[in-house]
């Protein structure tokens, strides 16, 4: 008990949202001088490079397409405390307040990436049933850099595919990338019972770290092992992914674990809160939907529980007006998505 109340202390002292990124409507890279090199090439953790011109080539030549219906699980594994899994631990955020270069964010005046998510009232509810689809999906994610430990949301899109935000895996600021995952799905009252998944591997997009942290490229897969012999996505069942482009005034939800509620509450739970779309941009969603630290990497669902993008920050004008966003799945991102579940 004393090491759980040692966290919630802790996490009401660190930003609540645990990475931030450059925005920009033009998505680039820093360095273009490789012609050969793409922003959206996979990257993988395990020294894999797959450009994006031979996997969207792959992709369209076979006719490949992810599931457009959820896909049910086969059941429970364990019941399981959290307890170990909250032990005395080095917790930090991902990453600082940073500018970035816009002009299409709420108008021209757009400037900073604001550490606050909640916007007025706060507007989330407690999942009380995470049995259920979309919520058994939702997965807690405990990261390890080596020097320090962070936390993020993720969703099951896969027998072994976890979609959330490349900052969860790549800390740009320290250069580092996380050394190991625990993937827990459908945590409620700091119990699981769909078993925990380390991870094998992580895959991102190269323009992430090329253009210093761009929410047009915040997003990834992290691989998972089994659990014995269970992958993670026959367990839970999955969620599936839809190409967009224009989702301006789209009903949409997002769940994930905020680290304010757990520390707060002493307990990981799920919370979430549904809305609208509000504007968009060419890459990337806004809306007023409340969220925290610890919901990174959460899915922007809509009504149907496909996934039309990954939540990752909240922005500010130089007005100080807050609005949270994150990456559409464009068709670029659906590629890397769709390709990442053959590898």
């Amino acid at each position: 008990m004393k090491k759980v109340l040692w966290l919630v202390i802790f996490l009401l002292f660190i930003n609540p949202v645990f990475g931030f990124a450059q925005v920009q409507d033009s998505p680039s890279t820093k360095d273009n001088s490789n012609i050969n090199e793409h922003p959206y090439d996979l990257i993988g953790s395990d020294g894999t490079v797959v450009k994006y011109e031979d996997y969207s080539s792959f992709i369209k030549k076979n006719k490949i397409r992810m599931p457009e219906v959820s896909k049910k699980g086969n059941g429970t594994v364990s019941n399981t405390n959290m307890k170990k899994i909250l032990e005395d631990k080095n917790w930090r955020n991902l990453d600082q307040v940073r500018s970035f270069d816009s002009n299409k964010i709420i108008g021209s005046d757009a400037s900073t990436i604001n550490p606050y998510a909640v916007i007025g009232t706060d507007g989330r509810q407690k999942v009380t049933n995470t049995s259920i689809s979309p919520h058994r999906m939702i997965s807690y994610i405990e990261l390890d850099f080596g020097d320090f430990f962070a936390q993020c949301t993720g969703t099951v899109i896969g027998k072994d595919m976890i979609l959330t935000n490349a900052h969860c895996v790549q800390d740009l600021d320290s250069g580092s990338d996380v050394e190991s995952a625990v993937v827990i799905p459908a945590v409620k009252d700091s119990h699981y019972s769909y078993g925990a998944y380390t991870m094998e591997k992580f895959l991102v997009p190269r323009g992430y770290e090329d253009s210093d942290g761009s929410s047009a490229y915040d997003f990834a897969i992290i691989k998972t092992n089994k659990n014995g012999t269970s992958e993670v996505g026959d367990v839970t069942g999955t969620l599936p992914v839809k190409q967009v482009n224009n989702i301006d005034e789209l009903s949409i939800k997002i769940y994930g674990y905020p680290g304010d509620k757990i520390a707060s509450t002493g307990i990981v739970d799920q919370w979430g809160m549904s809305g609208k779309v509000e504007q968009e941009d060419t890459y990337v969603a806004y809306y007023s939907l409340d969220t925290a630290g610890g919901q990174s990497g959460s899915a922007i669902l809509n009504s149907s529980n496909q996934i039309v993008g990954v939540h990752n920050a909240a922005y500010t004008t130089t007005g100080g007006t807050t609005i949270n966003g994150g990456p559409k799945m464009t068709k670029p991102m659906y590629d890397f998505i769709t390709f990442a579940s053959l590898q």
